[in-house]
């Protein structure tokens, strides 16, 4: 049914107060309460646009306050979500597309012929798969579920900013895009697809836990000291040095301060798992000095694309404290993400309501979102507040492949191609997976991404070919290689839970939706309207085979073992195994001590010792 968006303008207004009271009766303000009612027709002089959107259930009320923060009204989820893209782009529709194609390997189609480096970007970008992951994750989803309605309709909405500014035959760039307005005249400009907005779901859950470029860091340190000090060297000063690596790369922490000071201190129903005791210390076999150089080249690369680099300062922090220990009774929740200061900023402002025109679930949310995503990521509903905070849990390993090649060239210029790797005394076929980058003025290009099955995608930098002199066409020689397992590459609709999150009332609500949160785990917080607090940390957390974590420091310094924190054998024994139970993931709910602090130090003291391996 075809409907009308109403956007309204405040030309002046009083800053809108936020809160809540005791109760929630019939007319209850929500997140519009405060000294003066921010709702249509309560903010002062305003000025009134009509702007008609095809497509919509009903009418729509769009306020925007003093700091520029829309306060969009409607009666269904759909509109809802219509009108929060269309906003969303009129503020944001150059940093959300240059986002969106840098997350999807498209800049080359649209800059290929501008800026040649986009193609080496785009590369990169089809070997962490986000756009494969978006579509799978979509094609997933029921065509009735909440979350993928969601997408659709905010797709929808960014569709209609395309059609009706962005694409209007009167549209200007401001003067500084004139690189936009080369991606916006290029024939492979479009619309967006909903199944876009989960890959940048993804995306935004590997910034947060994909670490397997400091897996290989740390493999490349242990493997330089052991290198320049020998324990055996009859030079003393040499052998005097060999524990060094335990020096400059411990894993424990500066200060023995704990999210929870135990797994269990009776208030909540986190158990310490089962300790399993590790085989005999082996030695680790490390890699080759050429497949670490590979690896470390292609991380570095990684890293110098400023949407994938992973700033080492970055830290945030969250407290939330119970109402037994507040003047006010209530409790109280604090929350400093201490993300890039960036221009535009990562957070775009939203107040989402369906409650004050009676519509459907009466959503009444607000906070922060990302750039490119519905919803609302950090901020409160009538019921509930919640933040957020990065954890460190490993849920990224790298394995040492054996992995054989066949020269598909000739015997003076072999071309060797991965066909198999070794495992578990077997050869197992690595699949392929062909990505077509499109190059704006030029040919296609074809780009194969090796994938051993049972881990995933071979690191391209880190092949290391059969060194033989003149091998026949055809012939099948060994080399090695690098490849990553990380549960990023598995289907999972982390967006479903701030989908929840908007319609929860309650910690035990918000831990319910958590379920759905399994790749890029975070210390979550809540506190609720009845006086509760919680945090959770719930993800799909892998665990190893006992052969994996057999990590040793010894009385001098130096390192036996094996630990997922370095690149691992990947020849079998070292496997992920059924993922770690929820009840063991730590948490809390209303603990004794009467507040929950997060700031991105390990959850509980595992790590006391410097050894992660041994409890």
């Amino acid at each position: 049914m075809a409907g009308e968006m109403r956007w309204v303008l405040l030309l002046v207004a009083a800053m809108i107060g936020f809160g809540c009271d005791d109760g929630a009766p019939a007319d209850d303000a929500g997140v519009d309460a405060g000294p003066t009612d921010a709702g249509p027709g309560d903010a002062g002089p305003m000025t009134m646009d009509d702007i008609d959107l095809p497509g919509l259930d009903g009418e729509v009320e769009v306020v925007i306050d003093d700091r520029g923060m829309p306060h969009i009204y409607a009666t269904t989820v759909h509109d809802l979500m219509v009108v929060q893209g269309y906003m969303m782009s009129r503020d944001r529709f150059v940093q959300m597309e240059f986002l969106r194609r840098s997350v999807l390997g498209t800049l080359g189609e649209v800059l290929g012929g501008l800026e040649p480096s986009t193609i080496d970007d785009d590369r990169d970008s089809r070997f962490l798969g986000f756009q494969r992951q978006g579509r799978a994750i979509y094609e997933s989803l029921p065509e009735t579920d909440r979350t993928r309605l969601v997408a659709e309709a905010f797709v929808e909405g960014i569709n209609l900013y395309i059609d009706e500014v962005i694409g209007a035959d009167d549209y200007l760039p401001t003067e500084g895009l004139e690189l936009f307005n080369v991606i916006r005249t290029s024939p492979n400009f479009g619309h967006w697809d909903p199944a876009d907005i989960f890959a940048i779901a993804r995306f935004q859950s590997f910034n947060l836990s994909y670490d397997a470029g400091a897996d290989i860091s740390r493999t490349a340190a242990l493997a330089g000291v052991r290198a320049a000090f020998d324990p055996t060297s009859l030079d003393e000063r040499v052998a005097s040095r060999a524990g060094v690596y335990a020096d400059f790369w411990s894993e424990r922490q500066a200060r023995d301060v704990y999210t929870r000071p135990d797994f269990n201190d009776g208030s909540t129903t986190a158990l310490l798992p089962p300790i399993r005791r590790p085989r005999p210390p082996a030695d680790l076999t490390l890699p080759s000095v050429a497949q670490l150089d590979g690896a470390e080249a292609f991380y570095a690369r990684l890293d110098r694309n400023p949407l994938f680099r992973r700033d080492p300062h970055m830290g945030s922090n969250s407290w939330v404290v119970h109402g037994d220990h507040t003047e006010s009774g209530q409790p109280i929740l604090s929350n400093d993400p201490h993300l890039s200061l960036i221009s535009p900023g990562v957070w775009w402002y939203v107040h989402l309501n369906t409650a004050r025109m009676g519509g459907e679930l009466e959503i009444d949310a607000q906070g922060v979102a990302f750039a490119a995503l519905p919803g609302v990521v950090l901020g409160y509903n009538r019921d509930l507040a919640w933040s957020a905070t990065t954890t460190g849990y490993d849920v990224t390993d790298v394995y040492d492949e054996e992995v054989t090649f066949r020269n598909d060239g000739t015997p003076e210029a072999p071309a060797w191609v991965p066909v198999s790797v070794t495992f578990e005394s077997a050869q197992v076929e690595v699949t392929v997976i062909t990505e077509t980058i499109r190059v704006a003025g030029a040919d296609p290009i074809e780009q194969p991404i090796y994938v051993v099955p049972h881990h995933g995608p071979l690191i391209p930098d880190a092949l290391v070919p059969p060194d033989v002199a003149s091998p026949a066409t055809g012939a099948t020689e060994v080399g090695r290689g690098l490849s990553v397992r990380y549960t990023g590459q598995d289907v999972s609709n982390e967006l479903a839970f701030f989908v929840g999150l908007l319609t929860s009332t309650s910690v035990d609500d918000a831990f319910a939706a958590q379920d759905a949160f399994e790749v890029g785990a975070q210390n979550f917080s809540f506190v609720s309207r009845a006086g509760d607090i919680g945090w959770s940390t719930q993800s799909r957390i892998p665990q190893r085979d006992a052969a994996a974590c057999s990590f040793a420091v010894q009385s001098n310094g130096t390192i036996t073992g094996v630990s997922p924190l370095y690149v691992l054998p990947g020849q079998g024994g070292f496997e992920w195994t059924d993922p770690l139970e929820d009840r063991f993931i730590p948490h809390d709910v209303n603990p004794s001590r009467g507040y929950i602090a997060t700031a991105n130090q390990a959850n509980v003291p595992v790590t006391q010792d410097g050894n992660p391996c041994n409890d």
